[in-house]
């Protein structure tokens, strides 16, 4: 639990207490268990994994199992405050419409947090021959940079980043950050 407690500082000053937060990719409730307990958040979670979801339940999260790679397939008037994708989009086959569908099912931003592809470590790994990657189930790769740019052609804005650095070092993050973390602007909707 110390990676997502961890991930859970790095996002915890973008909510709002008294949110509601759907949590794609739930796991075992902890992050969400976190926002209940801080933030007095109402939390849904979904995840693929049975296992997860059961674990979410026990510390009393609503969940359901749902395979996301085809999309969140939410409701046409599913909101929520914040949708959270912790650690999710690497491991989908189209993280291009899963970001979209959440952008315009968000009403205060859409969260999300993935490696850096450009760690220095991962930069190490590639010199002695071996391809950067963080796990073998991941099915796609972004560097800091390379994560602007795909919000940039999805048209989406980027409110704020964040990472495991001292201030003072923020702008060596794609080589020196090993976690990257994104609130993203929600887009205008009309159902208030």
């Amino acid at each position: 639990n110390t990676g997502k407690s961890v991930r859970y500082d790095l996002i915890n000053k973008w909510i709002d207490p008294n949110s509601t937060v759907l949590d794609v990719g739930v796991g075992d409730g902890h992050m969400a268990e976190l926002l209940m307990n801080n933030k007095n958040a109402l939390v849904k979670g979904i995840d693929i994994s049975h296992l997860a979801c059961e674990k979410a339940k026990n510390r009393g999260i609503s969940v359901t199992v749902k395979d996301i790679n085809n999309g969140l397939s939410l409701d046409r008037d599913e909101y929520y405050d914040y949708i959270l994708l912790i650690e999710v989009i690497e491991h989908t086959i189209y993280p291009q419409k899963i970001l979209v569908e959440a952008i315009s099912h968000a009403r205060k931003g859409v969260i999300v947090t993935i490696p850096n592809s450009a760690y220095l470590k991962w930069r190490i790994q590639l010199l002695r021959g071996y391809s950067p990657r963080q796990s073998f189930s991941h099915l796609h790769f972004w560097s800091v940079k390379d994560f602007r740019l795909f919000c940039k052609k999805l048209d989406i804005n980027i409110v704020d980043f964040n990472t495991l650095l001292p201030p003072w070092l923020i702008k060596f993050s794609n080589l020196l950050g090993w976690q990257q973390c994104w609130l993203l602007a929600p887009k205008p909707y009309s159902n208030n």
